[in-house]
């Protein structure tokens, strides 16, 4: 068995937790419930594998969730992150924007990053043997 480690990070109302787990060797980044955040900018260093990052119920909920450009800005650009999962979306709705919109806007705005999405749609998997 690998090593395991947590670290959190929190930065009050603006971005709840996230946390960092890392096992054999394989760093991922869990966003949680976060809105966009310089907070994640000093994890470039950390060198993230994975990036799961909330891209859901922004509207009307901005100061407590990102959309799909902010979450990807956080992951490639503050982060390093080489590949994105995207959660808060699709399986309910939480906000008030329409059901498909944050998965379509994630996917037709990836080709501007150079983040890898291994997940585009719900109810796809990734295995950490795809890296």
């Amino acid at each position: 068995m690998g090593k395991r480690s947590l670290k959190w990070l929190y930065a009050g109302w603006r971005s709840y937790n996230a946390v960092i787990i890392e096992k054999n060797r394989k760093k991922i980044l869990f966003g949680g419930d976060t809105a966009y955040h310089e907070l994640f900018k000093p994890l470039k260093d950390e060198n993230i594998d994975i990036a799961i990052m909330p891209i859901g119920a922004y509207n009307p909920w901005k100061k407590n969730h990102c959309n799909p450009e902010e979450a990807l800005i956080m992951a490639d650009e503050h982060i390093g992150a080489k590949y994105f999962i995207p959660i808060h979306t699709k399986t309910f709705k939480q906000g008030i924007e329409p059901i498909d919109e944050p998965l379509t806007w994630l996917n037709e705005s990836i080709a501007n990053y150079k983040v890898e999405l291994v997940i585009d749609d719900i109810g796809k998997t990734f295995t950490l043997d795809s890296f």
